[in-house]
């Protein structure tokens, strides 16, 4: 029914390749026991519910160099499923366990589906506090007509309460930090879909790398129990001087303290300097996640920016930016919220003497002028996580989505902005090792009341590590007459990326490597072409180190035009992941 090479696939008992230096052919009872239960599973998956292996001989060569194996089989018949069978003691109605089978009936026999399904029964016992249930499928094969009936005997035990959760493993982070993300409290019902929900809310932390939660008897009693909380922490920041290259930006020289979090209360705070050939940058910030007991956050934000866009290949402009901000995050649900804002700014522009600034940009402050201050710019934006960890997550998705608006009447300029952002993780495999990750950004700007048109400064720009790689940074879009970019009203990205294992080559949790592809261009409200959306492709890795985040991407383009600023290589190191 299968074929030699389909076994020998699945086995670790095989002769190497004469190519492959790096493969284990030597021989072990043990490795030959796990393969021929690898074999018997290959079966049982697939329906033949009474394969055997009859024999297993192993043998030497006349030099005692070399093992010859030789395997014996008996396949038996194909067995589909006939009825789906729920006894013993469920205080949950049949019914309901029955369509937690994926089998349904005249579809082939698989083992492993079939015990999938008694683990969604335990689990959905669990959220009715049955922490000890158990449930056995005993298949009852009929092998006059080649059918089988899938018995599950249900033994959920008593309801249980937890009487306490210990946590452990944390150095630098109070309990009362990791204690407010818990969902499953002490003294209550135990529930497995809390637990499960608590573990995902540790691992969303910045400064978490992993997080476990056991179940604990507690000496004889069935009915009551501990848990214990397993977090492993992760630098959660820095303090350093340092210097840092970005294609993006050129050379950074950058003293930072960015702690997550801040002397082990679960708060952010962030000091940074920075002045690199198109930014210098000082800021000030603080945020706390946990303002109100009720999860209300609070952050506070202090920020000077000087810009020379030139340095960003777009045009021969300087600004100074100066921004105070004040932001409110309101839990609507476990994964939804709601955030407001209120931004006080102030910018100034210079337009150097005998500059090649493009014509747009000169008729923008013949118009408007070069000093802008905005004492009331309001944003409110709804945010949405379900990822299973903050650092390199496996499924789940994050979605945000704002509204900026510079208030007509008080304002120097009133225009509006709104961003969507969405980011899904795929897991493709059952261990989790290839990653399918989509991303998808959508912005739009529109000026009104007195003000003719978005300022420069707020356009869309598209290209680079951040957006569309393959192409240099900020040159997609709409340009002028001297091929300088303008940026534009509208900017459409989407980024698709599949991740695979990099264990070969360093710590899973610290590297990980993704081939992408990303599509995305930037135009004016009134010229929106998709066919005009740039594509690039190539190889990514995302490296954490001592010194922070190292992006890497090699990349190339796909239907770029005779104009376009092509780059095949993009580097930042000190990044955000």
């Amino acid at each position: 029914l299968f074929s030699d090479e389909e076994i020998l696939d699945i086995m670790a008992s095989k002769p190497s390749a004469w190519y492959d230096f790096f493969s284990d052919d030597e021989y072990s009872r043990l490795k030959l026991g796990a393969d021929l239960d690898a074999i018997q599973k290959l079966y049982f998956d697939n329906g033949y519910l009474d394969f055997k292996v009859t024999n297993a001989r192993v043998s030497l060569d006349r030099k005692h160099e070399s093992i010859y194996i030789e395997i014996e089989v008996s396949e038996g018949r194909l067995y589909t499923v006939d009825k789906v069978l729920i006894g013993g003691d469920t205080p949950i109605a049949p019914k309901e366990l029955r369509e937690m089978v994926n089998l349904k009936r005249g579809e082939v026999f698989s083992r492993a589906q079939a015990l999938l399904a008694g683990s969604r029964m335990e689990a959905r016992l669990g959220t009715e506090g049955y922490a000890f249930a158990t449930v056995n499928m005993v298949p009852e094969p009929r092998r006059a007509v080649g059918k089988v009936n899938l018995n599950y005997v249900v033994q959920s035990g008593r309801k249980v309460h937890v009487r306490r959760i210990n946590i452990a493993g944390n150095t630098e982070t109070s309990d009362a930090v990791f204690r407010r993300e818990l969902r499953q409290m002490e003294s209550a019902p135990y529930s497995s879909r809390k637990i499960e929900l608590s573990k995902r809310r540790l691992q969303r932390l910045p400064y978490v790398a992993t997080a476990s939660i056991e179940n604990r008897r507690i000496g004889t009693d069935d009915d009551e129990i501990d848990l214990d909380v397993n977090v492993e922490e992760r630098l959660s920041g820095s303090y350093n001087v340092g210097f840092g290259i970005s294609s993006a930006e050129g050379a950074v020289l950058s003293f930072q303290l960015n702690q997550d979090n801040f002397l082990g209360s679960g708060n952010r705070v962030g000091i940074v300097f920075s002045n690199s050939d198109s930014n210098t940058r000082y800021g000030l910030s603080f945020f706390d996640p946990y303002y109100t007991a009720d999860g209300i956050s609070r952050s506070i934000g202090v920020n000077y920016r000087s810009s020379d866009y030139d340095e960003q290949d777009v045009s021969n402009v300087e600004t100074d930016e100066t921004r105070v901000e004040l932001g409110l995050g309101l839990p609507i649900t476990e994964h939804d919220s709601l955030g407001l804002g209120l931004t006080v700014q102030s910018i100034s522009l210079n337009v150097p003497q005998n500059s090649t600034a493009n014509r747009d940009i000169r008729e923008f402050v013949d118009r408007e002028g070069d000093e802008f201050f905005n004492p009331l710019i309001l944003s409110a934006g709804v945010g949405y996580d379900s990822r299973d960890r903050h650092l390199f997550p496996t499924e789940g998705s994050r979605i945000h989505a704002n509204m900026i608006l510079f208030s007509p009447g008080v304002n120097d300029l009133n225009y509006v902005k709104f961003n969507y952002d969405q980011r899904k993780y795929f897991p493709l495999t059952e261990d989790r090792d290839y990653v399918l990750y989509a991303r998808v950004r959508a912005s739009y700007a529109k000026a009104f009341g007195d003000t003719d048109e978005v300022p420069f400064y707020d356009k869309f720009y598209a290209g680079g590590s951040g957006s569309v790689r393959g192409y240099q940074n900020n040159s997609l879009g709409p340009r002028d007459l001297d091929d300088s970019p303008l940026g534009g009203d509208v900017r459409l990205i989407g980024n698709f990326e599949l991740f695979f294992p990099s264990e070969w080559l360093y710590d899973p949790t610290r590297l990980r490597m993704g081939a992408f592809t990303d599509v995305g261009n930037v135009f004016d409200e009134d010229d929106i072409d998709l066919g005009a959306m740039r594509v690039g492709y190539g190889l990514h890795i995302q490296w954490l180190t001592i010194a922070g985040g190292i992006r890497l991407s090699f990349a190339n383009h796909f239907n770029d035009e005779d104009d376009d600023d092509t780059e095949s290589f993009h580097f930042d190191l000190g990044s955000n992941f």
